[in-house]
């Protein structure tokens, strides 16, 4: 059917009445047009899914399997007084070792994952103080070694020291004593990397070339915020890059930013050492290699 309207009748020729007809009705035939199409579509997409019975075929859907999402179970690890700011975590010949700061004691403690019997997390875990001297650990950075020991970095005094496990009673007894048994700790050798106390260095990242040596981000917390490479180099040069600072005569630091903060450091395949850091005066991040 068609459709007319805005009808009118010339006013000179009364007796003709020949209605003049505007456009409408063209558009109306062309809706029919797609409404056809349409439908004739809907049939044939039907018509290709039945078999030669008229019976619908069964339609075949391929699934490509993802990666499983991960679930994660959390825990307390420790609650022994204000625990567990600035924590960092590495997985070391299957277990996992956690270097934390305890607030309570101003002291660097560190966990370990057990099957059974250890003395916090619920049993699940070892917990206990890596370094037992004055303000320690308030930022830390743990790595595994070389020979599949955890290493720890660590904010002390304003300066920055560094720890490696050597097993209980092999200590160099340079780590102070636990504050809570008062006894000397003797699984860990101790060691200042940075001497300052003048104003906080505060420890963010590590990493372990493949000699076994470590490469430290450091960044002096006073506007507009230093920011450090220290490695460890074995030479018994002493470079210092800090000034005021007294340098272990094993390590040495380089000037990354005279404005950086928050470095994180990592080996590329070419085994080139790259650090990422935030750059405050421009609220953006930077990459320097």
């Amino acid at each position: 059917f068609f459709m007319f309207d805005n009808v009118s009748y010339p006013s000179e020729s009364p007796e003709k009445k020949i209605p003049e007809r505007v456009g409408v009705g063209k558009f109306s035939f062309v809706a029919l047009v797609l409404v056809f199409s349409l439908f004739a579509v809907g049939i044939l997409t039907y018509l290709r899914i039945l078999d030669l019975s008229g019976v619908p075929k069964e339609i075949s859907v391929t699934t490509v399997e993802g990666p499983a999402l991960q679930v994660f179970e959390s825990g307390t690890l420790d609650e022994a007084g204000e625990v567990g700011s600035n924590n960092s975590i590495a997985v070391i010949d299957g277990k996992s070792y956690v270097s934390y700061y305890d607030d309570t004691n101003n002291k660097l403690k560190y966990a370990v994952s057990v099957n059974e019997g250890g003395n916090c997390g619920g049993g699940k875990w070892n917990c206990g103080f890596v370094d037992g001297t004055s303000n320690t650990g308030l930022t830390s950075a743990i790595a595994k070694s070389s020979d599949q020991k955890p290493m720890i970095v660590y904010a002390a005094n304003g300066g920055v020291r560094f720890a490696r496990f050597v097993g209980e009673g092999n200590g160099n007894g340079q780590c102070g004593k636990d504050p809570v048994t008062d006894q000397q700790i003797t699984s860990w050798s101790c060691e200042a990397v940075y001497s300052f106390n003048q104003s906080a260095l505060y420890v963010t990242d590590i990493v372990v070339s493949s000699a076994g040596n470590p490469s430290v981000a450091v960044y002096h917390n006073v506007s507009p915020r230093t920011l450090y490479l220290v490695q460890y180099t074995g030479s018994g040069a002493e470079t210092s890059c800090i000034s005021g600072a007294g340098i272990n005569i094993n390590w040495s630091c380089e000037t990354v930013s005279d404005n950086g903060a928050l470095g994180s450091v990592s080996f590329d395949e070419s085994n080139v050492l790259n650090m990422s850091f935030y750059r405050g005066s421009e609220d953006a991040v930077y990459i320097a290699k």
